[in-house]
């Protein structure tokens, strides 16, 4: 899932400006929810989906780094 990370975001970054580049009549300060009532729901999903992988990878490494087999003087032997 990890290989996939560069190619949602880089989904994400190409439809998020084709989406929003046509925009010019929005007002310096805009409230969030009108903000977050303009995203299409695909656009969502796919930042749910980096989100989700983000998540994961940064379980999975914790979870792999507490298993590393290491001694308390540092040395790589039990």
């Amino acid at each position: 899932m990890i290989e996939i990370l560069p190619i949602i975001i880089a989904l994400t970054v190409f439809f998020s400006y084709s989406t929003i580049k046509n925009v010019t009549d929005v007002a310096l300060i805009t409230p969030l929810q009108e903000v977050l009532g303009a995203v299409p729901l695909w656009v969502a999903g796919l930042m749910g989906l980096i989100l989700l992988v983000g998540l994961l990878g940064m379980s999975w490494l914790i979870y792999i780094f507490s298993r590393a087999p290491v001694a308390p003087d540092g040395s790589s032997e039990e």
